[in-house]
């Protein structure tokens, strides 16, 4: 199941720094996620208003979906498995917990991706 959040997780936080990025708000985001039968889940609606207002209080810690990643990723290789957007998951995580979100809520790695916006620019 937490491969899933994790990646559904980073497919968001993605998908509202390039919203961003192009100058498309967030409400609108989640305005689309909401109408759409395929992407109107609880997960997405539990975390629309931590976004709206930038709250990262951890309800699920990014460090501890970082430790259940990486157990991921160990049991896939060890299994002779890949988890190529796993491992790119894991990598995000791993940078936002460099950065200092670790102890914050998982969509904090919004705040890594817009970062490193700015920095490429």
């Amino acid at each position: 199941m937490n491969l899933i959040v994790a990646q559904m997780t980073t497919a968001l936080a993605e998908a509202l720094c390039l919203g961003e990025a192009t100058g498309v708000r967030p409400t609108d985001i989640f305005e689309v996620l909401r109408s759409s039968p395929a992407l109107d889940c609880g997960y997405f609606r539990i975390k629309e208003q931590a976004i709206l207002k930038q709250d990262f209080s951890p309800a699920f810690s990014l460090a501890n979906m970082l430790k259940d990643v990486r157990f991921m990723t160990q049991e896939a290789s060890k299994h002779g498995t890949s988890l190529p957007v796993t491992d790119a998951v894991k990598q995000l995580l791993e940078l936002a917990s460099r950065e200092g979100y670790a102890d914050k809520d998982l969509m904090a790695v919004c705040r890594v991706l817009s970062k490193q916006g700015v920095e490429a620019t």
